[in-house]
């Protein structure tokens, strides 16, 4: 099968769903090819349409498209704390070039297309095609898709530390009654290849005490390809620890 762990349609027993603490291992590197390559390997582990669970404590090794995956909006209601994913290959492609036909297959640590979740204190490494979180959201079309909870999480060694893809919004339209502040918080991202945050049409994103560590590189990078009433808001923290705190638009 494609998953190494994958709980589907558990809307009213979701709440009965625990997986702690266990170490979910995908092909050894000898036979391990990216998504799309002839191997069958997935997602290590997946919420799919349902509501409740808890996942904590895991380790995902070695998967491909994505470690952990919030696959649709029905995985909502949610925790998903203090999990580890390592090692993860795709096909590198940008996130919106796989909607509709192999969504999650990018290579990233977390793909997470259900939004409405508690996503904390998770750690991604070594996904050398993307990032190590994905957060994926509707557009215009589903408003409830929103960020909720996401804290502490990090990015180890990855090609990016976080994409942000249409929250509440897309790049035709908007909702300025929307309320509702996506906060990112306390995102780290560490030995980042390429950009720490990369955003795409989004509404009312804020990055909280976003922190930066590139010894090799020596650059924050942040690219948001979006209008200007649509950029995040950014709060980084004013110490040594962070990057330069370059914004580029348009890129």
């Amino acid at each position: 099968g494609q998953y190494g762990w994958h709980s589907h349609l558990l809307k009213d027993y979701g709440k009965n769903v625990k997986f702690i603490g266990n170490a979910v291992v995908g092909y050894p590197k000898e036979v391990w090819a990216p998504v799309g390559a002839g191997t069958p390997v997935r997602w290590g582990g997946a919420l799919h349409d349902t509501m409740g669970a808890l996942v904590k404590s895991n380790v995902f090794l070695r998967w491909g498209g994505a470690g952990f995956a919030t696959e649709d909006l029905g995985a909502k209601g949610n925790t998903v704390h203090d999990n580890y994913v390592v090692e993860v290959r795709g096909n590198g492609n940008r996130v919106d070039s796989n909607f509709g036909t192999s969504p999650g297959s990018t290579g990233n640590g977390f793909y997470l297309a259900g939004l409405d979740n508690s996503i904390r204190g998770n750690v991604a490494s070594s996904c050398v095609n993307g990032s190590g979180f994905a957060l994926v959201g509707s557009g215009a079309s589903n408003l409830d898709n929103k960020i909720t909870d996401f804290l502490s999480n990090e990015a180890f060694c990855c090609k990016r530390g976080i994409d942000v893809w249409y929250i509440q919004g897309d790049s035709i339209k908007y909702f300025a009654s929307n309320t509702h502040t996506n906060v990112i918080d306390k995102f780290r991202a560490w030995h980042i290849g390429e950009s720490a945050y990369v955003g795409y049409p989004c509404h009312r994103v804020q990055l909280k005490d976003f922190r930066v560590k590139f010894p090799l590189v020596g650059l924050l990078a942040i690219c948001v390809a979006v209008p200007m009433l649509m950029q995040p808001k950014i709060d980084l923290p004013d110490d040594e620890s962070c990057g330069s705190g370059a914004l580029a638009h348009d890129c």
